[in-house]
């Protein structure tokens, strides 16, 4: 298995170099560029280690798991999307990680998710405990 993930994240480190060469000298991206070669790159890396897994194990239970995280991403995104078109700098910055977080966090929450449902659950006794 080892081997496997070797060839997964080795694959992935050729394809992102190659694509950042293409993308930021060809097509003069830039920055954007990068981002566009890192993110493909990811994607083949977690493809292949999907697939992988499905040989051994099947991943009907992983990809059930991930759509959970879907819609509240796609919110998270948006929100930043929007932060970005409004402002700019390290304004932007600030309130993209804030915000994101916020609407991240707040749509786990909503979703009761386990996870967050725990912490929320921990800060609240920890809170409660101050006064």
């Amino acid at each position: 298995m080892e081997k496997k993930y070797t060839i997964a994240v080795t694959s992935a480190a050729v394809i992102n170099v190659i694509l950042n060469f293409v993308l930021i000298r060809s097509f003069n991206l830039g920055a954007i560029g990068a981002v566009i070669a890192s993110i493909i790159a990811e994607c083949v890396c977690t493809g292949r280690q999907l697939y992988s897994v499905e040989i051994f194990h099947g991943c009907r239970p992983i990809i059930k798991a991930a759509v959970r995280y879907i819609l509240p991403t796609s919110f998270m995104a948006a929100g930043i999307i929007l932060i970005q078109w409004l402002f700019s700098g390290v304004i932007s910055l600030i309130l993209s990680v804030v915000i994101g977080m916020i609407i991240y966090g707040t749509s786990l929450i909503i979703g009761k998710d386990e996870i967050a449902v725990h912490i929320l659950k921990k800060a609240r006794i920890k809170i409660c405990n101050l006064f």
